[in-house]
């Protein structure tokens, strides 16, 4: 309980210091940094306990609030007070001082109210139910047959709509700079765009889950060696055809933090130095694949690859993107009274078969006004983050209903944990891996596109269970003692 109100505590002190400045003072412009850097110090003491805790091996969906906002929001903040070069200068004459204030207060009842959910929403869960005799576990051929048949299912379209197999390796290695008949890139979809999509996240989904088989002991050496080439030539084929770097997160990132979170407890100071090599790897590919994917910025990569590396040139830098939202929003464009839910539930029903299924205005207009770029006509687009987007829908309320929302989704991804680890099924915590690396990208902008092959691996994981009896109570990581249950 105590820990409980330390953390509303370090919570609410950005929030109640931005409401005591702007209440208070006349003259805001000499708190504006000591904001940023309270704001951004409070919460990585908060995440800091939490993996002193151990958070990280038993509970990592706990740690994806703090460290969603922290990535997303808190840390650019702080760097672009210490970096001033890191601002943008082409919208910097409609961020003033009250309008960083303002901002600022979003994003801090944004941590406030979101860790606040959180925590009732993990406390009114209960305590972990002790572990039955008789699990249900994953069947590791099951799980090998089925990651095989959805990448399968995801590799037809080249072959079918790509013509010669020159002309789809050279697709896949111009990435973005150029249209490819598998890959769609209208935001507004054609006939065939769903089902071209949903081919997509059937091999997103089926490359994972080889990767987590990978680490699964009772299968043999070679058969793991094998399903790991196929996985590395895969991963590359996604890596260069799409150019998304939030599809290589629900690729890799599973994988890495099922290594990272089930082995052995006791080797922590090898765990971080691996942890922070694979982070720091993962970094430099994700801003490769971010340049290299455009032909704009390929042409000129190595001088352009350490550009504001802090913060990817600016790629994680959603403090910014919600400075431009509050600027936006009334003055440029009424509220736009988009609701998010509804946009994600209706996701799946494709176009062809619901012609005036609303489209989404916030991000066009967003997109509009930051490119000059109708993305309706040329595809990509820009997100306003995940504060952005609500306070533009409706208003100061907004990046509060947006912190519950983010607050009840780690708890419940949360509870999946709790539920499957440690010594749990790998495949069903894989999966909880692909929910928090969704979860992240959430961060950026709520919606349903990066949720479908986190669908597609848990059905295959599904349709492998099988009764284990469990003989004794110590489970290792990658294999159990028991018998199958006929």
């Amino acid at each position: 309980m105590l820990n409980t109100i330390l953390e509303l505590v370090l919570a609410a002190i950005p929030l109640v210091s931005v409401l005591i400045i702007d209440i208070f003072f006349s003259e805001i412009k000499p708190f504006i940094h000591g904001i940023v850097a309270i704001q951004f110090f409070c919460c990585f003491v908060l995440l800091g306990r939490r993996l002193k805790k151990g958070m990280l091996a038993y509970q990592p969906a706990r740690l994806a609030f703090l460290g969603g906002f922290l990535l997303w929001y808190a840390y650019p903040a702080f760097i672009d007070i210490i970096y001033p070069s890191y601002m943008s200068p082409q919208f910097s004459d409609l961020f003033n001082d009250k309008l960083k204030l303002r901002s600022m207060s979003f994003m801090a009842a944004f941590m406030f109210f979101g860790l606040l959910a959180e925590l009732l929403s993990s406390t009114l869960r209960g305590k972990r139910k002790p572990k039955p005799t008789i699990e249900v576990w994953s069947s590791s051929r099951t799980i090998v047959r089925g990651s095989l048949i959805f990448c399968g299912i995801g590799l037809i379209p080249y072959p079918l709509l790509g013509g010669s197999l020159t002309a789809v390796v050279q697709g896949i290695l111009q990435s973005r700079a150029s249209a490819k008949p598998w890959l769609p890139l209208s935001n507004l979809g054609t006939q065939t765009s769903a089902i071209l999509f949903l081919a997509s996240c059937a091999l997103v989904a089926g490359t994972s889950m080889l990767w987590l088989t990978t680490c699964d002991a009772r299968l043999s050496v070679k058969t793991r060696i094998s399903l790991g080439f196929l996985a590395i030539i895969l991963t590359c084929i996604i890596f260069f055809d799409q150019g998304t770097r939030s599809v290589i997160g629900l690729i890799l990132l599973p994988v890495i933090g099922l290594i990272f979170t089930r082995r052995n407890q006791r080797k922590r100071v090898l765990k971080i130095l691996v942890c922070a090599g694979l982070g720091i790897t993962m970094i430099l590919l994700l801003q490769f694949q971010v340049l290299y994917r455009s032909a704009f910025t390929r042409s000129d990569l190595s001088s352009n690859f350490f550009i504001r590396i802090l913060t990817l040139d600016r790629n994680i830098d959603y403090y910014q993107e919600t400075l431009l939202a509050v600027a936006l929003v009334p003055a440029y464009h009424d509220f736009f009274r988009e609701s998010v839910l509804f946009q994600f539930f209706t996701s799946p029903i494709p176009r062809f078969i619901w012609p005036a299924k609303p489209s989404a205005r916030l991000v066009w207009f967003y997109s509009l006004f930051r490119w000059n770029v109708d993305i309706d006509e040329t595809g990509g687009n820009v997100f306003p983050g995940i504060i952005g987007q609500f306070y533009m829908s409706w208003g100061w309320g907004g990046p509060i209903i947006a912190g519950i929302l983010m607050g009840w989704l780690a708890a419940s991804i949360g509870h999946w944990f709790f539920r499957f680890s440690p010594g749990g099924d790998d495949y069903l915590a894989g999966v909880g891996f692909m929910a928090i690396v969704w979860y992240f990208i959430c961060f950026r902008n709520f919606g349903a596109s990066f949720f479908y092959p986190i669908i597609f691996a848990l059905s295959i994981t599904i349709l492998s269970r099988q009764k284990v009896r469990i003989e004794s109570g110590n489970v290792s990581y990658g294999r159990y003692s028991g018998t199958i249950v006929p």
